[in-house]
């Protein structure tokens, strides 16, 4: 168990490593996130891919589906507002 644990963690942090090379922030141009919290977002700063640019993060309501929250290497465009939590296997905003 703790082999495939380490195992997991090397591929992760090398996938990482590929993806986000050292300096890649200094050639990426980040886009205008408009009018983020009239679309009932929140601007995550530095949230965006590799960590270069802020993002823009819509809260999801009760009921609503939040499927995207659980891609893994994918920084989530949406979220669960505060007090709800993705519930799965539904992918629904739920109160805990």
């Amino acid at each position: 168990m703790l082999r495939q644990g380490v195992l997991l963690l090397l591929v992760v942090a090398t996938a990482y490593a590929i993806v986000c090379p050292k300096g890649f922030c200094d050639r990426y141009e980040c886009k205008e996130l408009g009018d983020c919290e009239g679309r009932n977002g929140l601007v995550r700063e530095k949230g965006g891919f590799c960590g270069c640019c802020d993002s823009c993060v819509v809260q999801l309501e009760e009921g609503e589906h939040c499927f995207d929250q659980v891609l893994v290497g994918v920084p989530p465009k949406t979220e669960c507002k505060a007090g709800l939590i993705c519930k799965s296997p539904e992918f629904i905003c739920t109160k805990p």
